[in-house]
């Protein structure tokens, strides 16, 4: 037995090595073989492990290394010089004590500050890198500063880290990765963040926080990428930064700068759990089916407890053709679970298969197919908004509810039902794509719905208890209903989806009469009388909403003169400020709105010279119901 006065307790049977910094001179710690290592003093306080010049802190092969003190007071491990931190081969590296006071790991010069094999380490503070040791050159020829990824886990690891861990920190700029697992399990109670990625998991498990915590994992070119059969779990958000890239036009000389990034990438069979948001400045789940169509269902399972920031892209690999029909694309792709798919891109499920070609009608029409298959097979996740539950005894029930993980979901066009006790003056409310029906037995039967056209998913179902403004309207025999008015959908949409030449065929069509036109139809004639008249009619589900707005503004010109301009819809729709505006410059023409709403057809007629900007609410605009609610409606 060995006992030697120095500052760290090390029991080993190989070597350990602990070079610590003099002010001139790089040493070992301790050099024992076979050998058990204490340290002791009369306080009790184990110091930090400084090193500078190249050299690893703690470097531990076959070995047990344990760092504690009665004190708890364990110090920091830092490294400077580009040497990892920690290295550990066969062995047990633990930092911990009762009070969690150890110190953080540290690196500098682009080192990992982990790197474990076939080992356990344990950090109870948060590890930190910064610094490059090495580079790339992309296709533009840009060079890309890199470094090794913070934390390296292979070959039946675990890694624990009881903080934060911090990859790319400080000038450099390199592209660093904060965790790499092989083959090994690494917990983190803290964020996790790199600027390269974030995550990088093969046949790992890797747990980001707890249910009590709300923590984040970011990354530049990709917040999370899970391959091999890895369980991916992070309590809290994960983010894609993405990477910037200028792009220089060849005729111009002008310089563009993009972003490309993904906040979830998956490759084949994973199970991935994200409890809160996934977001990226390009896609924010991609799900790479590889490059053999699987013959099963049982293909991994993905669930956003959030919303999905850039939609979800689902592709094979690029140099791959065997996705050659639907079933295989569908048999393929693993289980989707998610609170929301923002729209806002207009693509909220993207295929890319090389065995089709978008550019092709035939392709075209297969692909929209395969898309409304997986649309309609996602799970969407229900929320309810915990005080109002607890308020109203709000409670979520229904065959066609089904328990993923912690949530119930339900696909779209399937109903569920909730009752409350609800005050008069007050309603359920289920979020902008669900439909709400009272059954006027304390209960309600909500739907979610495919809004506004085709290839727009969003989910986002969230119950909650409001105050309800209520319109009378009178019924074709004289009595008069009361409807309840919904808070109006304030979306805005961008190119190319404004240009209402590229709805689908059929779903916006204009007519017009001159009042004398005995083929006018009787439909016309009970909106609009005898008055020369011009028809705008809408497929709703089939049109953007911008597409539906500039369709009505650039027909407002071509109605006749003291006529009337009928605006037909099969749902409950909105009048923004640029439709008033454009009403306004036509003050000798009625305005008829004509909608479907609780299984009737109603009229809300705007005369000719009314006061139009008098009808928008404090945002700019005006509802169907709001605008029925200010100057009464009628059946048709």
């Amino acid at each position: 037995m060995i006992n030697k006065k120095i500052l760290v307790t090390l029991s080993a049977t190989t070597a350990i090595f602990f070079m610590l910094l003099s002010p001139s001179i790089t040493s070992y710690a301790a050099e024992d073989q076979d050998s058990t290592v204490t340290t002791t003093n009369e306080n009790k306080e184990v110091g930090n492990v400084t090193t500078d010049g190249g050299t690893s802190a703690v470097v531990a092969d076959n070995s047990t290394v344990t760092a504690t003190n009665e004190n708890k007071e364990v110090g920091n491990v830092t490294t400077d010089g580009g040497t990892s931190a920690v290295v550990a081969y066969n062995s047990t590296v633990t930092a911990t004590n009762e009070n969690k006071e150890v110190g953080n790991v540290t690196t500098d010069g682009g080192a990992s500050a982990v790197v474990a094999n076939n080992s356990t380490v344990n950090v109870q503070g948060d590890i930190t890198t910064s610094g490059t040791n090495g580079k790339y050159q992309d296709n533009d020829e840009d060079w890309h500063l890199t470094a090794s990824p913070a934390v390296v886990a292979t070959n039946g690891s675990t890694v624990n880290v009881d903080g934060d861990i911090k990859a790319g920190t400080g000038t450099s700029g390199a592209e660093q990765t904060a965790i790499n697992a092989n083959c090994s399990t690494v917990t983190v109670t803290g964020d996790v963040s790199g600027t390269k990625v974030g995550i990088e998991s093969y046949s790992s498990e890797v747990t980001v926080g707890s249910a009590e915590s709300n923590s984040t994992v970011s990354g530049s070119e990709m917040g999370v990428s899970a391959s091999g059969g890895s369980t991916i779990t992070v309590n809290g958000d994960v983010i894609s930064n993405g990477i910037q890239t200028d792009i220089t036009d060849s005729e111009t000389g002008e310089v563009f700068t993009s972003y490309t990034g993904t906040g979830v990438c998956s490759y084949g069979k994973n199970t991935i759990i994200i409890t809160g948001d996934v977001s990226s400045v390009e896609n924010g789940v991609c799900i790479n089916l590889g490059d053999t169509p699987s013959d099963n269902d049982n293909n991994g399972e993905i669930i956003i407890g959030g919303t999905v920031v850039g939609g979800i892209l689902i592709a094979d690999n690029s140099d791959a053709s065997t996705f050659s029909t639907p079933k295989q694309i569908l048999n393929s792709t693993p289980e989707i679970t998610v609170y929301a798919i923002d729209d806002s891109n207009y693509v909220p499920i993207g295929l890319h298969f090389n065995a089709y070609d978008w550019s092709k009608e035939a392709d075209r029409e297969v692909l929209n197919g395969i898309k409304d298959d997986i649309g309609a097979a996602i799970n969407y996740i229900i929320k309810v908004n915990e005080t109002s539950a607890e308020a109203y005894g709000i409670t979520v029930s229904g065959d066609n509810i089904t328990q993923k993980g912690d949530y119930q979901t339900v696909t779209i066009n399937n109903s569920f039902t909730v009752a409350a006790t609800l005050s008069e003056g007050y309603t359920i409310s289920g979020g902008k794509n669900v439909i709400v029906t009272d059954n006027h037995d304390g209960t309600f039967t909500l739907t979610l719905t495919n809004p506004y056209y085709g290839n727009t998913i969003s989910g986002g179902i969230y119950v909650d208890v409001i105050e309800v403004k209520v319109i009378p309207v009178t019924n074709t025999d004289g009595s008069t209903t009361i409807v309840v008015e919904p808070e109006p959908v304030t979306e805005t949409y961008t190119e190319p989806y404004n240009d209402p030449t590229q709805a689908p065929a059929g779903s916006i069509v204009v007519t017009t009469n001159t009042g004398n036109d005995t083929s006018t139809s009787e439909f016309t004639t009970a909106i609009s009388g005898d008055k020369p008249a011009q028809t705008i009619s809408f497929t709703m589900s089939s049109v953007t909403p911008q597409q539906y707005k500039n369709a009505i503004i650039s027909s407002v010109a071509s109605v006749p003169s003291n006529g009337a301009f009928n605006i037909v819809t099969d749902t409950i729709g909105c009048l923004d400020a640029g439709m008033i505006e454009a009403f306004s410059s036509r003050p000798d023409i009625d305005v008829n709105i004509v909608f479907y709403y609780g299984g009737k057809q109603m009229k809300v007629t705007i005369p000719a010279g009314y006061d139009l900007n008098s009808l928008l609410d404090e945002h700019g605009y005006c509802g169907f119901l709001r605008l029925m609610s200010i100057l009464g409606g009628t059946e048709i």
